[in-house]
C-alpha cells in the first residue's frame, strides 16, 4: 500500500478508476494484518490502486475521519461503492474487489432503490 494524505487520498480517487483507501492508526495490530492481506492481493488485482491514510492514535483533531481502524474505502471511477471497517479474510476481500470491478457489485443506495422500485411497479 502506498502512503498518501487525506488531501492526496481525494485526489487519487479522482485520477485512478479503482482505489481503496484505508484508514489506519499507528499500533494497531488489526491494522498491520490488513495491510499484509492488501498487499498480498495487489498481484490478483491489478486494476486496483491501494493507498493508506496514516493518522496519529488517539489523534484530537479529526473531524470527519474514521475514528474505528482500519476503515477502507473503496472506489470505482470516483464512486464511493463501500466502506468496510474492521479485518475480513483474504478471500472476502479479493472477491469485494472482484465483483466491484466486474459490476456485479451494488451499493446499499442501490439495493434500496431496486427495493422501492419494485414496491411502486
Amino acid at each position: 500500500m502506498i502512503k498518501v494524505t487525506k488531501e492526496e487520498a481525494v485526489q487519487k480517487v479522482k485520477e485512478d478508476d479503482y482505489v481503496s483507501i484505508c484508514w489506519m492508526t499507528d499500533g494497531c495490530p488489526n491494522c498491520e494484518y490488513f495491510e499484509e492481506i492488501m498487499d498480498g492481493l495487489a498481484i490478483e488485482i491489478p486494476n486496483w490502486k491501494m493507498y493508506k491514510v496514516e493518522v496519529p492514535f488517539l489523534a484530537e483533531d479529526l473531524l470527519f475521519e474514521p475514528s474505528m481502524y482500519p476503515t477502507n474505502f473503496i472506489f470505482a471511477k470516483g464512486v464511493r461503492k463501500v466502506v468496510a471497517v474492521g479485518v475480513a479474510a483474504q478471500d472476502e476481500v479479493l472477491d469485494t474487489f472482484k465483483n466491484i470491478e466486474a459490476g456485479n457489485f451494488k451499493t446499499d443506495e442501490e439495493l434500496t432503490q431496486e427495493m422501492l422500485d419494485a414496491v411502486d411497479a
